[in-house]
């Protein structure tokens, strides 16, 4: 399967290295809606912030999490055999 890139370039998919688990790729989704956070959070506006900030946004970012934690791969479950990187992303 190929992914459509920059400029339509048609990128393989590659493997991760069993190592890394899944846990980039969780750390990337997770990253991605923190930014969302922080542009509406940093973004210029009158007033206070609640008053700037919908709860039609805070709705939205909730079910983001929600769907993002729902598709972590077993790998990132928190076990007595845990890599570190899967601590440190818990």
């Amino acid at each position: 399967m190929n992914r459509s890139g920059v400029l339509g370039i048609e990128w393989p998919s590659h493997a991760l290295p069993h190592y890394m688990g899944g846990t980039f790729t969780a750390l990337c989704s997770l990253w991605t809606i923190a930014q969302e956070v922080v542009a509406m959070y940093l973004s210029e506006g009158e007033g206070l912030l609640g008053d700037r900030i919908s709860l039609a946004f805070a709705e939205s970012i909730y079910n983001k999490l929600l769907a993002c934690v729902s598709k972590l791969p077993s790998d990132v479950e928190r076990g007595d055999h845990s890599n570190s990187h899967t601590t440190v992303f818990q």
